[in-house]
């Protein structure tokens, strides 16, 4: 069985989409709604699912490039976790589709039991400027987002202060720290061994900005299951057309001819015709088996 965690905020018809296309006899699937996410209506996906169980976990507040972020993952992570052991533990957003059949994802994982689907931004950490994200304290971060401009000038100059005064809140953590995109797929044994590291990633963590792309690389690269890293998130993502690029319908053929297993970002409001062509893609696919 695999537990699917999903982050969503908005577009609930792209969210509906996601969860039909990952419905499936072995898989469960998780959902956090953001608190501040006026729109949302659970009953709205009463019986959207025909195999799969579906949970939506306690809505809180999530803030980007805050420690919400990891706060929600920890907690998706854990209501799986509660409920049973699942072979593999997929963190998703409500953005992101599949781009390979439900069965094809499902074997892939099988056939690569025990790998931890973790990637590295090997090329941004070469500077080490990454680092500053937990050496210096963003106390303000899960307050502003990335929308309030006032507040984010006032933290800019909290943190020039802090490097003039050499502050680093990392001198003493035995960690070689390590970065990549937050959206993994983990075993078990690892989503065991971070959910026993809580305490330690709020300590280290807590106050920095956007730590949920740091936590779990750090945790994974100093542990045991360093050398299960498979190396790739087996995510699709272009950061050369937009931040990411949001995928359209002449992207179509190269979605589906990728080596990944899912993509984003998707918009309904950007592009509802691609997302409309790929479920109906794959269950054309499923249907003429």
């Amino acid at each position: 069985m695999h537990a699917y965690l999903i982050i969503a905020y908005n577009d609930f018809e792209l969210l509906k989409c996601l969860i039909r296309m990952l419905d499936y006899p072995y898989n469960d699937i998780y959902i956090h709604i953001d608190k501040k996410s006026k729109k949302f209506k659970q009953n709205d996906f009463i019986g959207i699912t025909k195999y799969s169980k579906l949970y939506f976990i306690k809505r809180e507040k999530v803030y980007w490039g805050g420690y919400s972020q990891v706060n929600c993952e920890i907690n998706l992570l854990k209501s799986a976790k509660n409920r049973k052991s699942y072979s593999y533990y997929h963190l998703l957003s409500g953005a992101d589709l599949p781009i390979k059949s439900i069965e094809e994802i499902y074997n892939f994982f099988e056939n690569n039991l025990g790998k931890e689907f973790i990637s590295f931004d090997v090329e941004n950490e070469k500077n080490g400027e990454f680092l500053d994200r937990i050496k210096y304290y963003y106390p303000l971060q899960d307050i502003i987002g990335r929308r309030n401009k006032f507040f984010i000038k006032i933290q800019l100059l909290f943190i020039e202060l802090q490097k003039k005064l050499n502050v680093n809140r990392i001198k003493n953590r035995n960690y070689i720290f390590r970065k990549g995109t937050n959206w993994f797929s983990i075993t078990d044994n690892l989503a065991t061994y971070i959910l026993s590291k809580e305490e330690e990633i709020k300590s280290i963590f807590s106050k920095g900005w956007c730590v949920d792309e740091v936590f779990l690389q750090t945790l994974a690269w100093n542990s045991k299951f360093k050398e299960n890293i498979y190396g790739d998130s087996m995510r699709l993502f272009d950061w050369n057309r937009g931040k990411p690029y949001i995928y359209r319908e002449a992207d179509f053929f190269e979605l589906i001819n990728s080596e990944k297993l899912f993509a984003r970002k998707f918009s309904n409001s950007v592009d509802p015709k691609i997302i409309d062509t790929i479920e109906f893609y794959f269950q054309e696919k499923n249907t003429n088996k």
